[in-house]
């Protein structure tokens, strides 16, 4: 039985971030609001399960310039995006109740579409997986909340798992730890195997 998961660390990190919305602050209606966006951000960070309705189907550039880049495998604006080789990849897993959909990318004059095969995540599963007691380099994130989040120069095997989360769907998150999400060793070893360990930052986690 496999020792070790792995944790995907790209949302906390700033190279991950492509200036992306699902609306543009341009005084036409807003496909979601603020709080709806909040709220959607909270609930797939703690692997709470979303329908489609809750991730966009169009996302634009916000500045003004042309976007003349080009797109990693990983990127996230609130939303978390992967290309369609990162998608195929998790596919052939168990996503449990987590999913992958489609979206649009335009420039920001809402019109010109950016040729890109990109999906949104939704993480869709929680375990409760982080030993706290037995991991280093946490840190609670506010005073009388549980919740807590590793330190930007965590490193291999400085987090600590219990052997439970090996059962269940290859992806989910714990929703006690916040801006990160776990996957299974079969998981992060089929990225690792197609050359995208950096492209989603993956740490192994020791499995006690």
């Amino acid at each position: 039985m496999t020792d070790h998961i792995w944790m995907c660390d790209a949302q906390r990190h700033t190279q991950f971030v492509r200036g992306f919305s699902a609306d543009l602050d341009d005084g036409e209606p807003q496909v979601f609001s603020r709080q709806e966006k909040d709220d959607t951000f909270s609930k797939n960070d703690m692997g709470i399960p979303l329908a489609r309705d809750r991730f966009p189907e169009k996302v634009y550039w916000r500045n003004k310039w042309k976007f003349d880049k080009s797109l990693p495998q990983f990127f996230h604006s609130g939303f978390i995006f992967i290309n369609e080789k990162a998608a195929n990849i998790l596919r052939d897993h168990d996503l449990g109740q987590g999913a992958l959909y489609p979206v649009d990318l335009f420039e920001n004059d809402r019109v010109t579409p950016i040729e890109a095969n990109i999906l949104t995540l939704c993480i869709g599963n929680q375990k409760d997986t982080v030993l706290l007691d037995q991991s280093e380099n946490m840190k609670r994130l506010w005073p009388r909340h549980d919740f807590f989040s590793p330190q930007l120069w965590v490193e291999d095997d400085n987090i600590v798992v219990d052997r439970s989360c090996l059962e269940g769907p290859d992806l989910w998150a714990d929703p006690k730890i916040k801006f990160v999400f776990f996957m299974s060793d079969r998981l992060g070893q089929a990225l690792i195997k197609a050359r995208m360990k950096n492209a989603v930052k993956l740490v192994r986690c020791r499995v006690s």
